[in-house]
């Protein structure tokens, strides 16, 4: 992991202090009432899916990267101060500096630094998904193979239901949304079906080859390298919002898979590994080498563990780690949800679910909805922090 993404948080009540916006900080709240573009994250118990929300100068500035905030104060530069809403299991910097360069809002000698490596001028940035133009706002059925002309042959569906609808910052509106036109053909609170966030460049390297990879920046893959889903819609969606996408899983079968569910003291060993958590002796679990599939808990409070030096906390939310290569091709059958950011006066937010899942070995079925939003502000960000 570079060097960038496990420095030390400073204390946030120093923000006020240095003449910069104080931000809202899981475990520690807002010094004061809380502004009204930051609350509208937080309303509906939203609350639990973030780890901090803020100006990304202050958050750059708390990490102790100046030459960041210097970058932002730079009128020469294209990366503008704005409120951003960093997803609870993410690294902070790790989550921005993955979303930012891919933007191509991050200068070429600052991205170099920060990922250790020298880029080549003639870097190939992966263009952005666009939504197609055959998705409308009522739900229809579409060849994939139409849409997205470059995906490879794998274990997707032929075709899927698509739908175009609004995505408000408030997710609980989304959500709405989503039930609303829906109806009865997919229930997102199913106990079958799992969520993926992710932003828009790794949807589209996806679709071409569905497999595990080992990232060297990885920043929230706290199981280790591998594909990573969510058991609560809303906790996926907030990795996705609102640059990125979501893949959804319904009914994945995992017969054939090794599955692992890890207890306590193997759940504990594994986070504190992959997240760096600075305690030694952390034995291997031995479950852990032979796993295609690991289920458990997040985590929770990861900076209280760093600067502690203690074992994370496990959450309520659930996560699906696919870890082989056997099960990216055989259990898992397509993906879905994107949004996208167009950069206007108003903000265009546009966000495409896809269901799919394999009913039986004869009839896979698929869903797919992407949202469209305009609202005032370009706030919140997504940087795919579930990175394979």
């Amino acid at each position: 992991m570079p060097v960038i993404y496990s420095r030390e948080m400073k204390d946030p009540k120093l923000l006020e202090e240095n003449w910069l916006d104080p931000i809202w900080v899981e475990g520690f709240g807002y010094p004061g009432p809380v502004p009204p573009e930051i609350q509208e994250y937080l309303a509906f118990d939203c609350a639990r899916l973030y780890s901090m929300i803020g100006s990304i100068r202050s958050i750059f500035w708390l990490f102790g990267h100046k030459e960041l905030v210097k970058v932002i104060d730079d009128p020469a530069c294209i990366l503008e101060d704005e409120i951003v809403a960093v997803p609870r299991n993410a690294n902070p910097m790790g989550f921005l500096m993955t979303y930012y360069p891919e933007l191509g809002k991050m200068p070429l000698f600052i991205q170099e630094v920060y990922d250790g490596v020298r880029l080549p001028p003639s870097l190939h940035v992966a263009p952005a998904f666009q939504i197609p133009d055959a998705v409308t706002s009522e739900p229809s059925q579409h060849c994939i193979a139409d849409i997205y002309p470059f995906t490879r042959p794998q274990t997707f569906p032929e075709t899927i239901l698509c739908l175009k609808l609004k995505c408000e910052r408030d997710l609980h509106k989304t959500v709405g949304q989503i039930r609303r036109k829906l109806g009865g053909s997919f229930n997102i609170d199913s106990d079958t079906a799992w969520f993926r966030g992710l932003n828009m460049v790794r949807l589209t390297l996806s679709m071409s080859s569905f497999i595990p990879v080992t990232n060297p920046n990885a920043h929230g893959n706290e199981f280790g390298p591998g594909i990573y889903a969510a058991k609560d819609f809303k906790t996926a969606a907030s990795y996705a919002r609102p640059s990125g996408a979501m893949m959804v899983f319904k009914d994945p079968d995992l017969r054939d898979l090794n599955v692992w569910r890890p207890d306590l003291s193997d759940w504990q060993y594994l986070t504190a590994h992959w997240l760096q958590l600075p305690l030694g002796d952390l034995r291997v679990p031995e479950s852990y080498k032979h796993a295609d599939v690991i289920i458990g808990p997040r985590s929770l409070n990861q900076s209280e563990a760093r600067s502690k030096k203690c074992f994370a906390k496990q959450s309520e939310d659930l996560q699906l780690v696919c870890t082989s290569y056997d099960d990216a091709g055989g259990g898992y059958h397509l993906q879905g949800m994107y949004l996208k950011d167009e950069e206007q006066s108003l903000s265009k937010r546009t966000i495409k679910l896809v269901e799919e899942g394999k009913l039986d070995e004869s009839e896979q079925t698929s869903i797919n909805f992407p949202f469209e939003s305009n609202e005032i502000e370009v706030n919140p960000i997504v940087a795919g922090v579930t990175e394979v």
